[in-house]
């Protein structure tokens, strides 16, 4: 996963397969949560390769919610 320098910057490039999606997923989430996003828009049909239900995801969309 390429990153820039920033610690708080989303992946870059390309990523193949489903748990690199789920790291991408991962860390937008935390992003979000860090940097005070005002809103979030997750579109999907049916979510099931989405990791919403780890704790680690959750707490990310609780502390963006709290933001």
């Amino acid at each position: 996963m390429n990153t820039t320098d920033d610690d708080d910057a989303l992946p870059a490039g390309p990523f193949i397969g489903r748990e690199s999606f789920r790291a991408r997923v991962r860390a937008g989430l935390a992003a979000a949560g860090r940097a005070g996003w005002r809103e979030l828009i997750l579109c999907d049909a049916s979510f099931e390769d989405w990791p919403l239900g780890e704790r680690a995801v959750l707490d990310a969309l609780e502390a963006w919610a709290r933001g």
